[in-house]
């Protein structure tokens, strides 16, 4: 990626996946700095909104998400990732029906939205709301078991509740998806 930003520092690809990775090893600022560099770019990029809604939400600045995740809807108001983040949102807001209308909606344009709730479950897992993450996650697995990144996430989940037995069978399927996943793999 930083290859790519040499030859064209403007690509707003591999800013907002940096972004993605800054969030991943817990470098919010970094983050932000390449969310905010693809904005300047291109202020209707939908992924940098997310990857600053993503930050803000993992730092436990949920409130200061929410505009980046109504301009991304308002550039794409079916996006399932960003109906994801609305919904994470709802929900760490107290608004379990909001949660449950978005969760409705979804379910008109795609009838197995296992990408939606992977995600949803994703940013509700990092703000320790285990009890909607795990139903979130076993619903993505439900929905599109092929997928590797709800198996991985939800097995990371089972661990993290201390349900060992339940996660190594997670993991398992999860390998014969996605046997480079170094996260699942430690």
């Amino acid at each position: 990626l930083q290859a790519a930003l040499k030859m064209n520092p403007n690509a707003v690809d591999a800013l907002v996946s940096l972004g993605e990775a800054s969030l991943q090893d817990y470098d919010y600022q970094a983050g932000h700095a390449m969310a905010d560099q693809a904005l300047t770019v291109n202020p209707q990029s939908v992924g940098a909104l997310l990857v600053k809604a993503d930050l803000l939400i993992s730092d436990s600045r949920q409130g200061e998400a929410l505009p980046f995740i109504e301009r991304a809807l308002k550039v794409n108001p079916i996006s399932e990732d960003a109906l994801a983040r609305m919904a994470a949102y709802r929900h760490l807001a107290g608004e379990t029906k909001a949660a449950t209308a978005i969760d409705s909606q979804i379910l008109k344009t795609n009838p197995k939205p296992g990408r939606y709730y992977g995600a949803a479950a994703e940013l509700l897992g990092r703000r320790l709301k285990f009890a909607e993450a795990e139903q979130y996650y076993r619903k993505a697995i439900a929905d599109t078991p092929y997928l590797a990144g709800p198996l991985n996430g939800f097995g990371i989940l089972l661990m993290r509740l201390g349900k060992e037995d339940e996660a190594r069978k997670i993991f398992a399927a999860a390998r014969e998806i996605d046997p480079y996943h170094v996260r699942v793999l430690n």
